[in-house]
């Protein structure tokens, strides 16, 4: 049998492949939630307005071998307004992939369909990458096969934490200043009243009836509003309108999967900070954090992210991604970093695509 390559470009064209799509998800390695069909159909709804779905299933005979997400999207640079292939992640996680257990043969398949069909974008741009996984280096020789010279470039770096088998483990891979840290944070928690931890991951339901606990959610959208970043004006936290209604609705499908990860501290039965994110297959994303401001002093933020790291060692998961961002403060908690790759292909005959591409080479050039 051979393999081939369908496009597709509207969500409705997508719907059969629902549960096929989820379940490559649980078999790619490396993935996360934001490689699930629930994800795509939660971005696609609110942010699909101004760009143009190419989704590519890769086919041998009838069976679906792997799916490539992208999206044509417009964006603003110096030269103009460029038209740019790229995964529909918007820098909400850290990683993204084809979601495919077999990533040579998708990868060969999907960038032979790319080079020989007409283009309508200016750039194609593979980014969250993760560096030397079998996604990026199966992209980087099928690009190379085609001809499509590639200017690698790191978008950002996250925090990781390669999750041991107990907390004693990881504790005892802290420093002692950690350690002492950790028992006075607690203690100054504990004095200014009566601590508990919640921490809710739902199982799995095949029939979207699972309880996303809105409550839970709730008390983390309050506390959000009430922590620095509720007040800034750029940000995108929970309780932002801007996204807010987005991440309710990914909320609701990611219980619905199994796939929330949320931890809740209380001081007197009140909630004061809170620890939102995905969970995968072991792999746990964190996307938001936050704590009251009026604790603040207590330690009570860096007691909830330890309370989350003993959490997912305690469920067996294997990796804790932190996210991107404030590195010199969660060194204290993770175990490495890892940068986030972009592979970039600027086309030869789009005059701005090169502008860009010489601007990168110009700038390399320069680095010491």
């Amino acid at each position: 049998m051979s393999v081939t390559v369908s496009r597709v470009t509207n969500l409705e064209d997508l719907q059969p492949y629902r549960e096929t799509w989820n379940e490559l998800a649980r078999v790619t390695a490396g993935a996360q939630f934001f490689q699930s069909f629930d994800w795509f159909e939660c971005y696609w709804r609110h942010y699909g307005g101004g760009q143009q779905m190419e989704v590519l299933l890769v086919l041998d005979g009838s069976k679906l071998l792997g799916i490539v997400p992208l999206v044509i999207r417009t964006e603003n640079r110096r030269v103009g307004s460029v038209r740019v292939l790229t995964f529909p992640l918007d820098d909400w996680g850290s990683f993204f992939s084809p979601v495919t257990p077999h990533p040579d043969a998708t990868m060969a398949a999907a960038i032979d369909h790319l080079a020989r069909q007409p283009k309508r974008w200016d750039i194609l741009s593979w980014r969250w990458l993760a560096p030397h996984s079998p996604a990026s280096q199966a992209i980087a020789d099928s690009m190379r096969a085609n001809r499509m010279k590639l200017f690698r470039s790191t978008r950002c770096t996250t925090a990781v934490i390669d999750l041991p088998q107990t907390c004693e483990e990881y504790h005892a891979s802290r420093s002692g200043k950690f350690r002492n840290n950790w028992k006075r944070w607690r203690r100054r928690v504990e004095a200014t009243g009566e601590m508990r931890y919640e921490k809710f991951r739902p199982r799995h339901d095949p029939t979207a009836t699972s309880d996303p606990r809105w409550d839970l959610y709730d008390a983390c959208e309050e506390i959000a509003s009430r922590s620095w970043q509720g007040s800034s004006s750029t940000g995108t936290t929970l309780s932002h309108a801007s996204v807010r209604p987005f991440l309710r609705d990914v909320h609701r499908a990611a219980a619905a999967l199994g796939a929330v990860d949320l931890n809740l501290l209380y001081l007197d039965d009140q909630p004061v900070a809170f620890e939102y994110g995905y969970w995968w297959q072991g792999y746990k994303t964190s996307l938001r954090f936050g704590y009251d401001q009026s604790a603040s002093k207590s330690g009570i933020g860096n007691l909830l992210w330890i309370e989350a790291i003993q959490a997912s060692i305690d469920a067996g998961d294997h990796t804790f991604d932190m996210g991107p961002g404030s590195l010199e403060y969660k060194t204290q908690y993770l175990t490495r970093t890892c940068d986030c790759e972009t592979l970039d292909y600027f086309r030869p005959l789009a005059p701005k695509a090169q502008l860009i591409a010489l601007k990168q080479v110009l700038g390399s050039v320069r680095k010491p």
